[in-house]
């Protein structure tokens, strides 16, 4: 799984009830975003928005369906 915002790449680790857990995050001001999951090979794109952004020590971010 993968979050994009604004040509970044995240890894993203865990998703569920709203958030999402990156693997390498980084600081990113609240922003529109696409969350892109890969199952048995197809991608589902997801567009989101991050109301907190990101935060570089807190991997856990918060985002609602656009």
């Amino acid at each position: 799984m993968q979050l994009i915002v604004d040509g970044n790449s995240f890894d993203v680790a865990q998703v569920g009830n709203g958030k999402a857990v990156l693997r390498n995050p980084e600081e990113m001001q609240p922003s529109e975003a696409v969350l892109v999951i890969t199952i048995d090979g197809q991608e589902e794109h997801r567009a989101v928005r991050l109301p907190n952004g990101i935060s570089k020590s807190q991997p856990e971010v918060a985002y609602k369906a656009v």
